[in-house]
């Protein structure tokens, strides 16, 4: 018994020295270009693809609805660890092809984390068809966009609010798109 028990004091001795020489494991490296090694890199030109809903009310003329499938090419800059801004320009086709848009629009950001960033996206929408800088459309919502698997790959999601431009500006109060898409940063 006191052979087992001299065994068990000398063990006891020497765990903590032995566990302090140890190394433990090597910390994860996740590889390169994959969100958890730098999902923080927003700065780049990104090519869009994109479906949206709206619906609006033109006084007089009623309400109505339509769906479109559009791209865009766009540059973000990330500012520091939080902020990014951006610019972009697209175009949208509608299921029907009557209502085509041209649009050019800036957005400003914030990082809630390093791989999601909510934002504000500025929008002036013109016909597609036949663009004229005095006859279009103000947009302002909210969105969020993501980086799935790498940063290379994001998808988002927005809401915008309409203002139309024509003498007075005045909120639509049904003017509402909502877009949802992929980016592809190069």
């Amino acid at each position: 018994m006191r052979k087992i028990l001299a065994a068990a004091l000398l063990c006891a001795a020497t765990l903590p020295a032995y566990a302090a020489d140890k190394s433990g494991p090597k910390p994860y490296a996740a590889p390169a270009g994959t969100v958890l090694e730098d999902a923080g890199h927003w700065t780049g030109f990104y090519l869009e693809g994109s479906a949206a809903a709206a619906n609006f009310k033109i006084e007089g003329l009623g309400s109505d609805s339509f769906q479109s499938v559009g791209m865009a090419v766009g540059y973000d800059r990330q500012i520091g660890t939080r902020l990014v801004v951006g610019a972009r320009l697209g175009y949208d086709y509608a299921r029907g092809g009557d209502a085509n848009m041209l649009h050019v629009g800036v957005r400003a950001g914030y990082l809630a984390n390093p791989s999601l960033l909510v934002y504000v996206p500025l929008t002036y929408t013109m016909d597609g068809s036949n663009p004229k800088f005095d006859d279009g459309i103000v947009s302002i919502g909210l969105g969020f966009e993501t980086h799935v698997i790498t940063t290379k790959f994001s998808i988002f999601a927005e809401a915008t609010k309409d203002v139309v431009f024509s003498g007075a500006s005045k909120v639509l109060d049904e003017a509402t798109t909502f877009r949802a898409g992929a980016r592809f940063r190069f």
